[in-house]
């Protein structure tokens, strides 16, 4: 359930599933020279627009393992309004919680 003690893009509808890739916020594009949160600072409390690329995990033959192999492949990008959180210390304590319960 979607609540102030969950992310942002937890939120019910968007459809934003673990290995999708943010690539950019407010029309700027992500670098691996900034951190995620210097995008987001002082964002709070305003709307911000995020784009994400959705990806669909395809199963790859390989003689080489015993298990099932899967590559990502980019399907299309989505672009979506939220709100960031002042802070992510309440979600990481739920998160504790709820894994050492």
């Amino acid at each position: 359930l979607w609540s102030q003690w969950s992310g942002p893009l937890a939120r019910p509808g968007l459809n934003i599933d673990e290995g999708d890739v943010i690539q950019k916020i407010n029309g700027r594009s992500l670098s691996e020279h900034m951190s995620l949160n210097e995008y987001l600072l002082g964002k709070s409390g305003t709307e911000v627009e995020i784009t994400i690329l959705k990806f669909r995990p395809i199963q790859v033959e390989s003689e080489d393992h015993p298990f099932p192999v899967y590559h990502r492949q980019p399907l299309y990008t989505v672009t979506i309004n939220t709100e960031p959180l002042p802070a992510e210390g309440p979600i990481r304590y739920r998160d504790w919680t709820n894994n050492n319960r």
